[in-house]
């Protein structure tokens, strides 16, 4: 926007608009793709660990389950991240739809 002014262009308010749910689109984007990236992480490293340091209780509940279903779990919070970027987007877009 400062660039804008800087070359003196003067946008209408439709302009403005789409520029703002572009740029906020790109960062819900961009987020949930972070926050999806770390909680896998997350799952990999705990899973690791358990392997590693608990070894002699990798046959007890909930760590049997949280290992050998991390692959389940990856998805089920993929799924999750997706859902709620689609809220975040139809947020920032649907007061441009009217």
């Amino acid at each position: 926007m400062l660039l804008m002014k800087a070359v003196k262009f003067m946008p209408d308010a439709n302009f403005t608009a789409a520029f703002f749910s572009i740029f906020f689109s790109i960062i819900v984007i961009s987020m949930t793709n972070l926050a999806n990236q770390l909680f896998s992480y997350m799952v990999d490293y705990i899973a690791n660990f358990h392997q590693e340091n608990n070894a002699a209780n990798l046959n007890r509940q909930p760590i049997k389950a949280f290992v050998t279903q991390q692959g389940l779990l990856k998805r089920g919070a993929a799924v999750i991240w997706f859902l709620g970027s689609a809220l975040m987007l139809y947020g920032v877009w649907a007061e441009k739809m009217k």
